[in-house]
Parts: C-alpha cells; structure tokens; sequence
C-alpha cells in the first residue's frame, strides 16, 4: 500500500496530544492512543520498485543475524503484540515485523520524560533547545493509557513509567514463547545458538532506559531496574538533568556547543553501573558529558581488568544535509541549511565516534528521516534510506583511517584503532519513537540489499584498495558485522558474566543461517 504521511515537529506533538486529550472522553482513551501512536510513528512512502532483489541477496539477507540497538515499542500500549489503525499495523515494529525481518536480537528501550523544545533567549540571543521543566509528553501518553501516576513525585513517576514499560515486556512472555530476555552473556549466547539451528527461534530481547534524569541512588534506582531486567541505559535524553547534559539541552548556549560537565552524581552513577555489569549508551550525551562519561567508564574498566564496551545505540552522523543537498534532495536554501543545523545538533560528530570505537564500542545509526538530512512535509523512503546507507559508508570512512593493521602500539596513537571502521558500526532504528523512518522491522532486507549493493566511487582510493569484488563498498564479512555481529560483541563483553574480547569476536563471527 502507497501512502504519504504528515511529518511531525515536536510543536505539532504537542498540539496533536493536547487535541486528542481535549477530545477524548476517559472511556475513549485507548482508541484515541492507538490514533496518537499511528500518526507520531509513520513509514515513509515506499517507492522501491526500481530496487532489485536477486536470489542471492535474499538468501544472504536469511542467513543474517541481525540485531538492533534501539526501539520505543514499549512506550505504547500495544507492546510486541501489535495492533492495527484503519486496517494497517500501527507503528515500526512488533513480535511478527521482527520476524519477518529476520531480527534476531532487540534492544527495548523504555522513556520517562520528554521535553518539548523551544526557542529562549539565553545570553541575549535565541537559542532552540529543550529544557527538563518543559511540559512533558510522556505523562500525556500515559494518561491516554489510562496508567496510574501513583505518586505526586516527578522523579518516582519517572521511574515508575520506566517500570510499567518494561512490565509489558514481562506480561507478553508470561503468555508467549516468542521473546527471550537477556540478562547475562550466558544467555545471549544461548539464544544465539537456538537462532542459528531454529528458524522460529524468539526474538532475544535486552530492556533499556532512554536518560537516567530520575535517577536516586544505586538501591532505589540501579538495583531495582536491574532487578526487573534492565541492563542498558543512558545518562540523558534530550534535556539537560542533574547527571549530565544533553546534545540538545540549553546548557549548549553558554559552553560554546559542548554542552555542561557531567556532575558529581553522574560521575557515581557511571561508576555504579560499570560495577554492576549495566552496558553504558551515551546516545543523546553532549560532547562534555559523552568525553567525561567515556573517560570515567574506561578508568573503571581498566581497573577492574574487564572490558565493558560502551554503545551510542541511536545517531546520525554530522554533515549528512551536505550529501542529501548535493544528491538534490534537500534544495540548497535557508530553510534547508536550518533543518541541518538542527540535525547536527542531534548527530554525532568523528571525534565521538571515534572515543566510543576506541572503546570498543558500537555506534548505531538511526533511522529517522530527519537526522539523514530529509525533513519535507512530503517524503519517500528511497532517498532516506540512501541517506542511511551514505551515513554507514561516513562512518566507516572517517572510521578506517584510524586503523592501523600492524597494531596500536604507540603512546601518541590515541585515537589508534585495532580494526576497520566496519567493526564499530551497528543498527539503531529509533523505531516507534515517535519518528518517520523508511523501513518497518519487516523490511530489514531492503536495507541489506542497499549495503551489499553499494559501490566505491572513482574518488574513493581506500575503498577501491579493499579489493572487494565488483568494486563493492561492504564485503558480506562487513555486512554481517554491520547487521548484528557487532552488537552481539559488544553485549557479550559488557553483560553480566562477560567473555572476553577473542571469544566475543569469534562467536559472533559465526552467527549466520
């Protein structure tokens, strides 16, 4: 089915959430959040018919263990069961898109807060950004479905949404066979091995935290999340809180764009998480708080003599309007060039990427139109997944001229990275958060095909020295590591009962069908 659908800013959120709670009678609030969830999470217009699908890119995409770093599904009410508005499937994901798109492995990540941005004038000038006394949507969200407050207290209503959202990941295993959580290493690697031998194997599942803003100590925050699941979370969400700031907080205006130190309490919670085998996203993280967050971790780390690598589970990358203006795209204009400046602010830049990969880590790259260069009121998928195609090769372009094949020996090599930029790149849909994206979980293959598809430039001397056949940017080995290889890495180091790095690697390397 071709249809267009309405591109959403945060203002028109907002509006559409106030409409709907002014409309909607209490009894009528679960029809009008399936409505709310419908409209703030659409797929682009698909417009693949010239993209073909041959045999063999299809068995390979099969054989894929594909694994994602980021999806809201669980902050409706629909969870992994999915439902349907005016005939067609709600949302990005759910139990059978999965499938479909031979995902093996989803990180379910769950929200408290979000603040709606808007233009202040800081300093004398204006200057957008979001800020945590803003109007929060989620309670919107939540009061739509109808879940208890419980308590006058922001902080412990925070928490408590968190709760409920991963409860709805409990309730749908207590009635199903088809999702897996994972709590430890061990168990990723089991459900690793099933997936490989059963084409009906679950969905393995790992429960994460989208900004620790309510955080309240190790025992009445850490352990009682960990408790019920939970084993990644990031320090901050789109506002700055009282661990850190935010790449699109307002601390940002008076700190020439690096955004406020992490604090003291940041700094413990960090602390408290490495020790506690929780997998550290600094998604969201203003340069200063993602550099001090990182060289916290990896202090820890080292003196625990464990490694816990660290993952930006959801990001662009800075400079994608350039290509999406050169490709036509985007007209190259002043309202073009603000709604890149935007999006910059939201995407990484190289010399986080590159903290993370020497990390070890994985960088996730989203899937949200927006953050890819595109934002008209009108769009189709084919330019956006081009976009997202463009942002992997960025990645492990910027990436690859860091690797040094005969090893990183040298104190001055700070930035010296063991392996090939395609080492430290993953997956990170972003889907159901509230974003306009190209591709449902059910149409993975599309986005395997563009990746194997995709051919170095005349221009691109290291590309073309990769002696890949047929001139290829990605060999399939790169793909695999792309698709899901290098998430399962990272997680069987940084879980609980963590394997070392050459077991880590060289399991993951043989996860295929």
């Amino acid at each position: 089915m071709r249809s267009r659908v309405r591109q959403l800013s945060p203002s028109r959120c907002l509006g559409l959430l106030l409409l709907s709670l002014s409309a909607a009678s209490l009894g009528a609030c679960s029809t009008t959040e399936r409505g709310v969830d419908a409209f703030l999470n659409p797929v682009l217009e698909q417009d693949f018919e010239e993209l073909p699908i041959y045999p063999d890119d299809y068995a390979f995409f099969k054989s894929l263990f594909i694994a994602d770093l980021h999806a809201d599904t669980l902050l409706f009410s629909r969870g992994l069961d999915g439902d349907t508005w005016g005939g067609e499937p709600i949302g990005h994901a759910d139990i059978r898109r999965w499938k479909d798109g031979n995902v093996a492995l989803q990180v379910l990540s769950t929200v408290s807060q979000y603040a709606d941005g808007t233009v202040r004038t800081i300093n004398g000038k204006d200057f957008n950004c979001h800020h945590e006394e803003d109007r929060n949507l989620i309670d919107l969200l939540m009061w739509l479905q109808e879940v208890s407050e419980e308590t006058s207290d922001p902080i412990d209503r925070r928490q408590r949404y968190i709760e409920h959202q991963g409860q709805r990941l409990h309730s749908f295993r207590a009635g199903s066979e088809a999702v897996d959580l994972i709590l430890t290493a061990d168990d990723l690697m089991t459900a690793a091995e099933t997936w490989k031998r059963d084409p009906d194997a679950p969905l393995a599942a790992l429960l994460a935290i989208e900004g620790l803003h309510f955080y309240n100590g190790r025992e009445a925050t850490l352990q009682v999340l960990f408790d019920l699941g939970f084993r990644m979370a990031s320090l901050t969400h789109h506002f700055d809180n009282r661990l850190g700031s935010s790449s699109t907080g307002c601390s940002r205006a008076t700190t020439d764009g690096q955004g406020a130190d992490l604090s003291g309490t940041g700094r413990q919670a960090v602390l408290e998480m490495e020790e506690m085998g929780w997998t550290l996203d600094v998604a969201h993280a203003s340069t200063a708080t993602l550099s001090q967050a990182l060289g916290i971790w990896e202090s820890a780390v080292a003196t625990a003599d464990r490694k816990r690598p660290p993952v930006i589970s959801h990001t662009g990358f800075q400079g994608q309007c350039a290509y999406a203006i050169a490709q036509g795209y985007l007209d190259d204009d002043l309202k073009s060039r603000e709604a890149c400046r935007l999006a910059d602010e939201r995407n990484s830049t190289e010399g986080e990427v590159l903290k993370v990969a020497k990390a070890g880590g994985v960088i996730g790259v989203i899937y949200w139109d927006k953050q890819h260069g595109f934002k008209p009121e009108e769009e189709t998928a084919s330019p956006v997944l081009d976009g997202i195609v463009h942002t992997i090769e960025r990645l492990d372009e910027a990436l690859s001229k860091h690797h040094r094949p005969e090893g990183c020996g040298a104190a001055t090599e700070t930035t010296c990275l063991q392996y090939p930029g395609s080492h430290y790149i993953a997956l990170g849909s972003d889907w159901d958060g509230s974003v306009a994206v190209p591709l449902a979980a059910n149409a993975m293959h599309l986005l395997a095909t563009k990746l194997r598809r995709a051919t170095c430039r005349a221009d691109q001397e290291g590309c073309l020295e990769r002696n890949n056949p047929g001139k290829r940017r990605f060999s399939d080995e790169d793909v695999r590591a792309i698709a899901g290889q290098n998430v399962c890495r990272v997680l069987l180091q940084s879980l609980p009962e963590g394997k070392g790095e050459e077991t880590a690697i060289a399991f993951c390397k043989g996860l295929r069908r």
